[in-house]
């Protein structure tokens, strides 16, 4: 009995150590300070017992598959991530502590201590160095890129892919737990890739398509010389984004119709346009906006404002995974303010300014062109644009705000 409940303490100890070691590496990865409190006690704690107590009755293999199982559950509700780069974070935690804790257990292994006390030496001793890589090696910066990068993405899991084909192969066992634990990782890397496969075809039938986008501007402007009817000059326009996979004759323009005034009128078409952005971009992201949009400023009409807003706002859907888009736009006859915030993972620094040179982009070659093309055009227009990182207490996580300031002075 005394056996068996001292092997219990030893596996609750060291499934409680592992739980403690992924919470502070999750939270290194995405920026978002550590604050202790009773929910993330309770859920360790919790962790530690369900594990402890179900190991007794599992064989190393399943084991292996409760224990992902169980990480993963823990890192998706806690990052509120989608599952691929919830699986991002798990690699970066699992690569982490194995190497550490074989350096360590090699050294442990000399002393020729019972297995027990070994592993919960190793666990013990595994967590300092884990505080001191989360200080010191910029996680954050790997998973950023790998986050950003959807090229770097696929290679990361292919390689992880191809590295367990060759592993499953070569330590094959006739068990069906063993079969098990690799059908589980195989399902969930398929998962991970499948959307990551179908996003980068379509970047790439997007950047195909530029061609033809020139193409269609440049007739249908050549056309329109000679349309008189405004709503032929619609239906014609209609007809070209469809091309492009934009309908449209789809979007609601009835809250617009029964807008009080002018100004009510067009704020609620710009929200109309903002909606329409986040669909584009298949995101579940919350956009919270604070729209006055009272008259054009000067020699800016709203055919502008929404060009600028839509180049920022594609940005921060493509940066923000978890916490919501913060959109603030006044607009009056002297004075212009536009800003987008979005949950931010990358480095404070003074080169933050870089994001508006020509070609710069962490997600991949050839894709900075939009933010340079809107810094220009704001600039060539008397603007000043501005970029600050923030903490946010709510989300706890670093916050990009991109600012765009016009003021008529005189």
């Amino acid at each position: 009995m005394d056996g068996t409940l001292f092997q219990w303490g030893v596996q609750f100890a060291l499934s409680a150590l592992d739980f403690l070691m992924v919470y502070v590496i999750m939270h290194a990865v995405v920026k978002k300070r550590m604050k202790l409190n009773f929910r993330d006690v309770i859920l360790g704690i919790t962790f530690g017992l369900i594990l402890a107590t179900i190991a007794p009755f599992l064989d190393g293999h399943s084991a292996r598959v409760v224990n992902i199982i169980a990480f993963i559950v823990v890192i998706k509700f806690s990052l509120k991530r989608n599952l691929a780069d919830t699986l991002v974070v798990y690699m970066l935690s699992f690569m982490s502590n194995a190497i550490i804790q074989i350096l360590i257990l090699t050294v442990i292994s000399l002393f020729e201590l019972q297995l027990e006390f070994s592993f919960l030496i190793v666990q013990a001793a595994t967590i300092p160095f884990i505080l001191l890589i989360c200080k010191y090696v910029k996680l954050n910066k790997w998973f950023n890129a790998i986050q950003a990068n959807i090229v770097l993405k696929q290679i990361l899991f292919i390689a992880t892919l191809i590295v367990l084909v060759v592993f499953f192969v070569w330590n094959f066992e006739y068990e069906v737990t063993y079969l098990l634990f690799f059908i589980l990782i195989f399902s969930l890397i398929g998962l991970a890739l499948f959307p990551i496969i179908m996003k980068l075809y379509y970047q790439t039938i997007g950047m195909i398509s530029v061609h033809d986008l020139k193409n269609n501007l440049l007739s249908i402007g050549i056309a329109m010389e000679n349309m008189d009817d405004i709503n032929v000059l619609k239906d014609k326009f209609r007809e070209h984004a469809k091309q492009f996979g934009m309908d449209l004759s789809q979007l609601d323009f009835s809250k617009t119709e029964d807008a009080l005034d002018q100004m009510e009128l067009v704020n609620q078409r710009i929200r109309l346009f903002i909606d329409q952005k986040v669909v584009q971009h298949d995101e579940a992201s919350q956009v919270v906006s604070d729209l006055t949009y009272y008259k054009d400023f000067e020699g800016l009409d709203l055919q502008i404002v929404l060009a600028w807003l839509g180049t920022l706002l594609d940005n921060a859907l493509e940066a923000s995974q978890h916490a919501p888009i913060y959109i603030y736009l006044y607009s009056g006859i002297r004075r212009l303010r536009l800003k987008v915030a979005n949950e931010y993972l990358g480095e404070q620094g003074e080169d933050i300014m870089n994001i508006f040179e020509k070609g710069y982009s962490n997600k991949g070659e050839g894709r900075g062109i939009g933010l340079h093309h809107l810094y220009e055009s704001v600039k060539n227009k008397g603007g000043d644009i501005e970029v600050e990182e923030k903490y946010d207490e709510v989300h706890r996580c670093p916050y990009l705000e991109l600012s765009i300031y016009f003021e008529n002075k005189s």
